[in-house]
C-alpha cells in the first residue's frame, strides 16, 4: 500500500498514527446470553465510589444511581432501540489499558475482544452499528485501524478502502454512512473527508480542498464543522455541503476536545490559542457566530470530563471548582434557554459525563 510517493509526506504520516481501514472477523463470547437492559436517562455520568464505580442518571438537575460497576470506562447507548455498548477495563498497561467491548442489544449480550485495546467508539444514529479503533498490543504503534461492527446482525462489516484514517477522526453521518478523514496513498498525497456507505460498499470524497491538516470534525446534518491547522495558523470553519463552500468562523481556537449540539446550536470544549485557556464555546446555528460561555465559572474546564446535551437544550460538562483538588471535578450545566451556567453536583468527585446517541 505504501509507495514512494507517500514517503514524501512523512510529517503527515506521524499525524495519522498510521491508522488504516481494517476489517477482520471479531471473536465473540457469551453471544446470546440474556441480561438486564440498563435504565439510563438521556444524560449519565460515571462516578468513582469507595471500591467501585457507579453509573448515575442525570435528569432535571437530579443525580441518581442507575447501576454499579467495577470496570466500565465508557458507555454509548440508544434507549429507543435498546442498544448499549460498554468498554470494560481488563487490566492496566504501560501505554494502553487492556479492555473489551460489551454489547447489549435487545436484552442479549455480545463481547468483542479480538484486540488488546479499543477506544473512540461512535454509535450510528439508530444504534445498530458502531465504529471504533483498536490496538493489537500495549503500544500506540500497534494501531489496527477503524473497525465497524453490526450490532443487529452480530458481525464485522469489512470496508473496501485504501484510505488511511487519521486517529479517531471518524463519525457516523446517518445509519448507513460514515465519514472519516484520511489519505489514499494509492492515488494522491492530499487528505480529505471521505464517505463510506456500508450498505452499498461505496466510498466517495465528501469534503475536498481542506486548508491544512484537519484535527477535528463533526457532522451537522449534511454539513461539517471542522478545525484545521496550516503551519502555525488554525482555522475553525463550517462546510456547507449543498453549496460546496467553506465559511471561516474563527482563528482563535487551536484545539477542540469534544463537542455536542442542541436543536439550535453547536457546542464544544476547546482551547483558546491567544489565551492558552480552555472554554466551553457555542456556535450559533444560524449566524455561525462563536461565543465563549465560561470565564471564571468554573475556574477550569475538565477537558476529559465529557460534554453532552439533552432535548431541552441543556449542555452538561465538568470542571474544577477547587484547582488544588484536581482530579476531583464537579458537574455543570449550561442552560440554553436562560443563557446561564449552574453547578448541579453536590460534592467533588471523578465525574465523566456521557449521553444517549
Amino acid at each position: 500500500m505504501f509507495k514512494k510517493g507517500f514517503k514524501n509526506i512523512g510529517y503527515f504520516i506521524i499525524v495519522f498514527l498510521v491508522i488504516g481501514l481494517v476489517g477482520c472477523k471479531s471473536r465473540r463470547i457469551l453471544e446470546g446470553e440474556k441480561v438486564d437492559i440498563p435504565k439510563f436517562t438521556e444524560v449519565i455520568t460515571l462516578k468513582r465510589e469507595k471500591d467501585s464505580l457507579g453509573i448515575y442518571n442525570i435528569e432535571n438537575g437530579d443525580i441518581s444511581k442507575a447501576m454499579e460497576t467495577k470496570d466500565v470506562m465508557d458507555v454509548k447507548y440508544n434507549n429507543k432501540n435498546s442498544a448499549y455498548v460498554f468498554i470494560n477495563i481488563i487490566e492496566k498497561g504501560k501505554e494502553l489499558n487492556k479492555n473489551k467491548i460489551t454489547i447489549i442489544k435487545n436484552g442479549k449480550q455480545t463481547i468483542l475482544d479480538n484486540f488488546y485495546s479499543a477506544s473512540d467508539i461512535d454509535v450510528s444514529k439508530e444504534g445498530n452499528k458502531i465504529a471504533y479503533r483498536s490496538f493489537k498490543q500495549d503500544s500506540l504503534q500497534s494501531a489496527e485501524g477503524m473497525k465497524i461492527y453490526d450490532l443487529e446482525n452480530k458481525k464485522e462489516i469489512k470496508i473496501k478502502s485504501d484510505v488511511l484514517v487519521s486517529g479517531s477522526l471518524f463519525k457516523w453521518l446517518n445509519e448507513d454512512e460514515i465519514l472519516y478523514y484520511g489519505i489514499n496513498s494509492e492515488k494522491e498525497n492530499k487528505a480529505k473527508i471521505y464517505k463510506y456507505n456500508v450498505k452499498e460498499n461505496k466510498e466517495e470524497v465528501y469534503v475536498d480542498n481542506i486548508e491544512g491538516i484537519c484535527t477535528y470534525f463533526t457532522p451537522n446534518g449534511d454539513d461539517i464543522l471542522l478545525l484545521s491547522r496550516h503551519g502555525d495558523k488554525f482555522n475553525l470553519s463550517y462546510y456547507n455541503k449543498k453549496d460546496n463552500r467553506f465559511k471561516k468562523i474563527s482563528e482563535e481556537v487551536n484545539q477542540i476536545y469534544k463537542g455536542t449540539k442542541s436543536t439550535k446550536n453547536m457546542y464544544f470544549l476547546g482551547k483558546n490559542d491567544l489565551e492558552n485557556k480552555d472554554y466551553l464555546y457555542k456556535i450559533d446555528g444560524n449566524t455561525l457566530n462563536l461565543t465563549k460561555l465560561t470565564y471564571d465559572f468554573p475556574p477550569k474546564i475538565d477537558i476529559n470530563g465529557g460534554i453532552v446535551s439533552d432535548k431541552n437544550g441543556n449542555i452538561y460538562f465538568s470542571g474544577y471548582e477547587d484547582l488544588k483538588e484536581q482530579p476531583l471535578n464537579e458537574i455543570y450545566v449550561y442552560k440554553e434557554k436562560d443563557d446561564t451556567v449552574e453547578i448541579i453536583s453536590d460534592k467533588e468527585n471523578s465525574y465523566h459525563i456521557m449521553g444517549e446517541k
